[in-house]
């Protein structure tokens, strides 16, 4: 789950939204999710860090590591999100989970990610949470 960390009318018209609701205890919000995720197993949070695109952290690897995550790209340019967690132990741990490219710097992200063993399909819906439970 993305989020950002700022109140921002930028915001709104680039996702073509006109509203948002505020987190104020993400350690509590993602603690309630998980118990939603079947399987959940951990989970990770914080703010992403943006660098020019292209630019990787890795470890000294045989195989480029930025070859493996375009290799699963769609055809619409977005990345099939199943080979993040293998992408991240290629290339320096779970940092890259947060980092993104610098022209995106305004958007301040969040993001809030559930490990499960199984890949996730769809939208997951929270039944039965109200907004006081989560």
């Amino acid at each position: 789950m993305c989020g950002s960390t700022l109140e921002s009318e930028r915001l709104l018209e680039a996702f073509a939204v006109d509203g948002y609701f505020a987190i104020e205890n993400s350690v509590g919000f993602a603690a309630a999710i998980m118990r939603y995720v079947p399987g959940c197993v951990s989970g990770l949070q914080g703010p992403c860090f943006y660098s020019p695109r292209g630019a990787v952290l890795h470890r000294r690897l045989d195989t480029d590591p930025t070859a493996t995550l375009e290799a699963a790209r769609n055809d619409d340019g977005t990345v099939d999100m199943g080979v993040l967690p293998a992408f991240a132990q290629m290339t320096g741990g779970t940092e890259q989970l947060f980092l993104k490219d610098s022209k995106f710097d305004y958007q301040a992200e969040y993001r809030l990610i559930w490990r499960t063993p199984n890949d996730a399909d769809g939208i997951l819906p929270i039944c039965g949470a109200s907004s006081r439970s989560l």
